[in-house]
């Protein structure tokens, strides 16, 4: 029986929910073929594709619109908070290093959940309740998964391991590492509209 949809409607769903990455190879590869197709499509309802196919990834973006034009915004805006902010940079960071490094063309970059408590750890050294802080860690991660940041790769026992997305490279730009950091110190948190790949819609 004929599918009733199209080769692109999967990606286009796919799209909606969140970063599309090329180790999808069937929706990668429907991605590309129809890509003037899919970005048409999106930008009638004010989104933009943005397809990096060196580092293998595509997300939506919200289009800057006036209010004028009578188009709602699809992706909201919001505050990222400043935990999360934090471990935006260390990831950045941590990409940055392992992209200068010669296993880069051979394997993924991953973290270890304990390492990047440890170095979150350092940013709230005034929070003196370590359960507590463990907490406020164990929740950016978590946002971190969702929003497509981080992927779980691997438990073993109490121990996660992540896979750093590259997507990370869109949220935060590498000429904008030092402003951030900047902004941290000064205790500001980030605003971004709620897209590069995060689920958005809901």
């Amino acid at each position: 029986m004929e599918s009733r949809f199209s080769e692109s409607s999967p990606v286009k769903v796919s799209l909606l929910h969140g970063a599309l990455y090329s180790d999808d190879p069937v929706l990668w590869k429907a991605l590309l073929d129809h890509q003037a197709a899919i970005s048409d499509y999106f930008h009638e309802i004010g989104l933009a594709l943005v397809v990096d196919p060196q580092e293998g990834y595509a997300y939506l973006e919200q289009m800057d619109v006036e209010q004028d034009d009578g188009m709602p915004r699809l992706f909201r805006r919001r505050y990222l908070g400043f935990e999360f902010t934090m471990l935006l940079v260390i990831l950045r960071e941590e990409l940055l290093r392992f992209d200068a490094t010669p296993r880069a063309a051979a394997s993924i970059p991953t973290v270890e959940e304990d390492w990047l408590v440890e170095q979150m750890g350092s940013f709230i050294v005034e929070m003196n309740n370590q359960v507590k802080r463990r907490g406020v860690v164990d929740q950016a991660i978590a946002l971190a998964v969702r929003l497509g940041v981080l992927r779980r790769v691997q438990t073993v026992g109490d121990s996660r391991t992540y896979q750093i997305m590259r997507i990370v490279k869109a949220k935060l730009p590498e000429e904008k590492i030092t402003e951030v950091r900047a902004r941290l110190r000064a205790g500001q948190s980030v605003r971004e509209d709620e897209s590069n790949g995060d689920q958005s819609n809901d």
